[in-house]
């Protein structure tokens, strides 16, 4: 039996509500599509994880984690320390569920869009549905970080680049013909702390994208 990829995520999934298992763990929530780009029932995922192709089985999958193997997320962890992740996955506690209901419908016209032939009246109004939503999601998440702009400055994530970050994602995840997590260049997180710009960005200066 070939061995299970080293950097696989160990942990049972969907993440139960209140899941702090695994020290890296940063909780978001997922809607995902079938394949006739319906949306299926939200879960909770993991900032970190993705899936990648068995290296032995190419059309079979895993659930990888994007920091890597046990070691990678030890130190990652260390470099973030611990008491740091445990104030922003507290924040994303606060935050998440009064997101939920806007993710949703973001997923559900993202889901519209990608059924829709680009450039079709069909296609036209998903995309202007998305960006109404997406102007929606970031006048909310921008009066949610506003309240917490001290604490958030004191972790690492000053507000004004924190919003253009995210206003950047919104677009871009708009834009793309798909709906995975849009990959975020380095030159796109040089405003913030080195700590900071690895924890959006694990890989950061390893010559990614």
């Amino acid at each position: 039996m070939a061995e299970r990829p080293a950097d696989r995520c160990p942990y049972p999934r969907p993440f139960p509500d209140g899941f702090h298992a695994c020290p890296a763990y940063q909780p978001g929530m997922f809607v995902g599509l079938d394949t006739g780009y319906r949306p299926l029932p939200p879960v909770w995922t993991c900032g970190h994880l993705d899936s990648a192709a068995v290296p032995e089985r190419r059309s079979r999958y895993y659930p990888l984690c994007r920091i890597g193997a046990q070691a990678a997320r030890d130190a990652w962890v260390a470099s973030q320390r611990v008491d740091r992740l445990a104030e922003i996955r507290a924040m994303s506690d606060e935050l998440n569920p009064l997101l939920a209901e806007l993710v949703t419908a973001l997923w559900s016209a993202k889901a519209g869009q990608l059924r829709s032939d680009p450039g079709s009246a069909e296609w036209t109004e998903a995309t202007a549905r998305l960006r109404e939503l997406g102007s929606q999601f970031l006048t909310s998440l921008s009066a949610f970080l506003e309240e917490r702009a001290e604490r958030l400055q004191a972790l690492g994530f000053p507000l004004d680049p924190c919003m253009r970050l995210f206003e950047d994602l919104v677009e871009r995840w708009i834009e793309q013909p798909n709906a995975e997590a849009p990959v975020l260049p380095d030159s796109a997180l040089e405003p913030f702390p080195p700590d900071t710009r690895v924890f959006f960005k694990p890989d950061y200066g390893s010559g990614g994208a």
